[in-house]
C-alpha cells in the first residue's frame, strides 16, 4: 500500500505543477491503532514555484487531492504552513512525527530545524483538551459506545500529560505514548481496548467502560487545572519564517 500511496502522490506532483516537500501518514494508522477497515490519511505539504506567488490572481492555498473510503489525501501550500505554524498548529507538528513518511526532501529537514521554536506548549494542550472534550461531548453519552472513540478521548489526554513533562511536541504512536505516561493501573484495560479496535470494524459499540469513565474524568479535571496555571509560550519571530521561506523559494 504504501508504494501505492507514494505512486499518488507523485502523480499529484506532476498533475497540479507544484513541488511536494514532505508526506505523511495521519489519523488512526499514524497512531497505531487502526482498525482493518481504516481508511488512509496522508497529509503533504507543497511549494509553488515563485511566479506563482507573485501572480495577481487568487490562488488555493490547500489542495484536496482525493477523498473516498479508502483515501483521505489532502495537504497544504507551504506558505499556508508558515502561517499556521506561526500559531502553534497542533497538526504541524503531528505531521512532523509522524511514524509514517510517503516523502520527505531537503527543503524539509530545514522546516524541521526551526519548528521547535514555534512550539506553543499551552495553546497545544489547550487544543487536546479541547479535542478529548469534545469527543466525550459527541461520543460517550449514550448507553452504547463506540469504543474507538474511548481511544480519541485517551490520546488528546495522554498527549496533555507528554506535554506537561516533557515540554515538546507528542509522541504519534500511542504505544510509545502509553508507556511514557499512562498509569499502570490502567494499561491492562487500555491494552484490551487497542486489541478490540485492531480486531473489530470501525464502528464497534458496546456498554461503558467504568474504569476508562472514572479515569476520564478525573483527568479532564486534574489537567484542566493544570493547564490554567501553565505559563504562555512567547511570540516567535515572525521574520525566521519569512526568511526561510524566501531562501526554499529560490533554492
Amino acid at each position: 500500500m504504501k508504494n501505492i500511496i507514494i505512486s499518488k502522490i507523485n502523480e499529484i506532483e506532476s498533475r497540479e505543477g507544484f513541488k511536494i516537500l514532505f508526506a505523511c501518514e495521519s489519523g488512526s494508522r499514524a497512531w497505531g491503532f487502526a482498525s482493518s477497515d481504516s481508511d488512509y490519511d496522508v497529509r503533504f505539504v507543497y511549494l509553488r514555484s515563485a511566479k506563482c506567488y507573485l501572480n495577481l490572481r487568487p490562488m488555493s492555498d490547500v489542495c484536496e487531492a482525493e477523498l473516498n473510503e479508502l483515501y483521505d489525501i489532502n495537504g497544504w501550500d507551504l506558505k499556508k504552513f508558515f502561517m499556521l505554524l506561526l500559531k502553534s498548529n497542533p497538526a504541524i507538528f503531528e505531521w512532523a512525527n509522524s511514524p509514517i513518511i510517503y516523502k520527505t526532501s531537503d527543503k524539509w529537514s530545514k522546516i524541521v530545524e526551526i519548528l521547535p521554536d514555534f512550539l506553543d506548549s499551552k495553546k497545544l494542550l489547550y487544543h487536546y483538551l479541547s479535542m478529548a472534550k469534545n469527543q466525550i461531548k459527541m461520543y460517550l453519552k449514550g448507553e452504547q459506545v463506540r469504543y474507538k472513540k474511548y481511544l480519541y478521548v485517551l490520546r488528546p489526554l495522554l498527549a496533555c500529560d507528554f506535554i506537561l513533562v516533557n515540554n515538546c511536541a507528542v509522541i504519534m504512536d500511542f504505544k510509545q505514548l502509553c508507556a511514557a505516561v499512562l498509569p499502570a493501573s490502567m494499561k491492562d484495560c487500555v491494552d484490551e481496548l487497542l486489541y478490540i479496535k485492531q480486531n473489530s470494524h470501525e464502528l464497534q459499540t458496546g456498554e461503558h467502560i467504568k474504569l476508562l469513565d472514572d479515569f476520564i474524568t478525573s483527568k479532564i479535571c486534574e489537567l484542566s487545572a493544570c493547564i490554567e496555571k501553565y505559563p504562555k509560550g512567547k511570540k516567535p519571530d515572525e521574520s525566521v519564517l519569512d526568511e526561510l521561506f524566501v531562501e526554499l523559494l529560490g533554492a
